[in-house]
């Protein structure tokens, strides 16, 4: 049983039930699109086939989005972070944008994780600054003198170009906006280059995820004692205090002011923690048969769950069993006012 607040109550009897809760921190990630302008050997592409290797594949509209994020706020979602592939590829994501601004999402906060590669245009970068965001996640590996960002990728940008002209721009305007801007960075085992980003962001403020890749599922290689070490290198560095959130597994360095500084995920895949992935966040891509739910990246897509019917309509009662085929409930909440339910941390990814 996941750890809620007292006001949660089991009722056998399904026609008492007020709303399906979406168990973890109630964040729903949705993938916009497989497409990327990067080719990162380590991405999971969120479950998904590449668009452009499957040309059949049903793409979804931003009113499908909408329909998406309406039916998880009536079963308990309260955050949504659109992820891809590259979201900011998705064919309409100013509309989504102008639609996300809706009374009816008032108080539910969206964020996107991106290369940034398209923001280097001035002006696309200007459009994106007053997008109805409340966070970003930069996906930054190296800024170490011309490097690429995405060093495993064989195309790309400069990282160093990336930071100054597109993190720090954004930064400096949400900074007075009360927004946040993240740099998430997978840590191979190359301390240079985790560093490089380390040693950017930390001094203007800017929280950092270092996050671990490993070996394969249920397989330890050498990283994860180089990763201790960039930990404690940076805590002496930039005279941190270690926090950790047992909920995330997540280890933290925290200033002075309380402040979460660096985040470090510890990969756990190569751990086979896998009630992780169901604690962060109810994972659904696009498919050929529409919205699907992705329990495990590292699966194939024929492994995720369709919560649409044969006409790509979202369906109430596919969206409930598929809570059941995760093993995650269904979990009634009685609307009780006032109740509220821990999200636990914001982060990851």
């Amino acid at each position: 049983m996941n750890n809620y607040s007292k006001e949660i109550r089991l009722f056998p009897d399904t026609s008492q039930k007020e709303r399906v809760v979406v168990l973890g921190r109630g964040d729903l990630r949705i993938s916009l699109t497989g497409k990327c302008n990067l080719g990162c050997g380590y991405c999971h592409n969120e479950g998904q086939v590449k668009c452009d290797h499957t040309p059949e594949i049903w793409k979804p509209s931003a009113q499908d989005v909408i329909d998406l994020i309406r039916l998880g706020v009536k079963h308990g979602v309260r955050s949504v972070k659109f992820t891809g592939g590259e979201p900011l590829m998705f064919h309409e994501f100013p509309q989504l944008m102008a639609a996300v601004t809706s009374a009816e999402f008032s108080g539910i906060p969206f964020s996107v994780v991106s290369n940034g590669l398209m923001l280097l245009n001035p002006q696309s970068r200007e459009q994106f600054i007053q997008y109805p965001l409340q966070k970003v996640n930069f996906g930054i590996d190296s800024l170490l003198p011309g490097e690429r960002s995405k060093p495993e990728s064989p195309n790309g940008v400069k990282g160093q170009n990336l930071f100054h002209k597109v993190v720090l721009p954004v930064w400096k305007e949400w900074e007075k906006m009360g927004r946040q801007v993240v740099i998430n960075s997978v840590f191979t085992g190359d301390v240079d280059r985790i560093m490089s980003v380390l040693n950017a962001a930390v001094p203007e403020l800017i929280t950092v995820s270092v996050i671990e890749l490993n070996q394969p599922k249920g397989v330890r290689g050498s990283t994860r004692t180089a990763f201790d070490n960039v930990m404690q290198m940076v805590q002496e560095r930039y005279s941190l205090s270690r926090g950790y959130d047992p909920t995330l597994d997540q280890r933290q360095l925290i200033d002075q002011e309380n402040r979460v500084r660096v985040r470090f995920y510890q990969d756990h895949c190569a751990d086979e923690n896998c009630d992780l992935c169901g604690r962060l966040h109810l994972r659904v891509s696009p498919s050929s048969d529409g919205w699907r739910i992705m329990p495990c990246y590292l699966g194939t897509p024929a492994k995720g769950i369709d919560i649409m019917d044969d006409n790509h309509n979202l369906n109430d009662d596919l969206l409930i069993r598929s809570f059941a085929s995760l093993g995650l409930g269904p979990t009634w909440i009685e609307a009780v006012s006032g109740s509220s339910l821990s999200t636990g941390s914001d982060e990851l990814g």
